[in-house]
């Protein structure tokens, strides 16, 4: 369903409202498209069968009956994410050290992700992280260890940074802090976990502005975030996505340190001065 999802996002922008409600329906239940003929989805999703063929042909099909046979393929022949990162690499024809191809990959998905990245996007998120009273930041399984990278770094530039752990932390109490002075950041990549995406939604009722790092403009968390930054890469695997993703936040860390950097200088000398000389060697 990778290559369908890719050429989903492609065209999403340029999608009729129509087509759009088609797309978000092949993403969240593919199994209807397996079974269902273009008219029976059609009204089962509130177009008419033109809308479904016409969104077939938009991302490159034949017809609808090509794109169901495609579907149904991909469903009888799933492939995790994992069995992709694996495959990646052993099946590269390696003219160089495994680790030189790795990172060589690393650094052209991060320049990639660069270039898709919308300025206005960015400097709205700094912004909001530089302004913010408070910012709360989660993320689940793979997206946990973005989240607390980011809060890590976020909090040595600026403080009044949280990392939410709905395992060890009162979830009701965390929430309840919140308000419309308040940022709450998402990591969000696939499998998109219900928890964060929740997390996110009851942020977003207590007025707190709420901003989503995900894979893709498509993802869950656009019906909810107020501002998404999407990293699209041609990859199924976080771990694969994961480097870009930590620079990009690196990117919105630097543009909050730079913001004042007055108060980063004040912040940095005080940090500077403080010697603990029995906890670090």
């Amino acid at each position: 369903m990778e290559d369908i999802k890719s050429k989903i996002e492609q065209n999403y922008s340029t999608f009729s409202a129509g087509l759009k409600k088609v797309a978000e329906t092949l993403l969240k239940n593919p199994s209807l498209f397996a079974i269902q003929t273009a008219n029976q989805l059609g009204k089962e999703i509130g177009v008419s069968e033109t809308t479904v063929i016409r969104f077939s042909r938009a991302i490159g099909f034949s017809g609808y009956s090509s794109l169901q046979k495609e579907i149904k393929e991909k469903m009888l022949n799933p492939r995790s994410s994992l069995w992709e990162y694996e495959a990646d690499k052993s099946q590269a024809n390696l003219k160089k050290p495994l680790h030189q191809h790795v990172m060589e990959l690393d650094s052209d998905h991060i320049k990639q992700a660069a270039r898709q990245i919308d300025q206005e996007i960015y400097q709205l998120a700094v912004e909001k992280l530089f302004h913010a009273q408070q910012i709360t930041v989660t993320g689940a399984r793979s997206s946990f260890s973005m989240a607390h990278w980011f809060v890590f770094a976020l909090d040595l530039i600026r403080g009044d940074t949280r990392l939410l752990r709905p395992d060890t932390d009162d979830i009701i109490l965390r929430l309840a802090e919140l308000n419309e002075e308040c940022v709450f950041v998402t990591v969000s990549f696939h499998r998109y976990t219900l928890n964060t995406l929740n997390l996110a939604l009851e942020a977003k009722k207590r007025n707190a502005f709420v901003i989503g790092i995900t894979d893709s403009e498509v993802a869950p968390i656009r019906e909810i975030a107020d501002l998404v930054i999407p990293v699209q890469l041609p990859v199924k695997s976080t771990l694969d996505a994961a480097p870009a993703v930590i620079s990009l936040l690196n990117s919105l860390v630097a543009g909050v340190a730079l913001k004042d950097r007055k108060t980063f200088e004040q912040r940095r000398k005080a940090y500077e001065e403080i010697h603990l000389h029995h906890f670090f060697a």
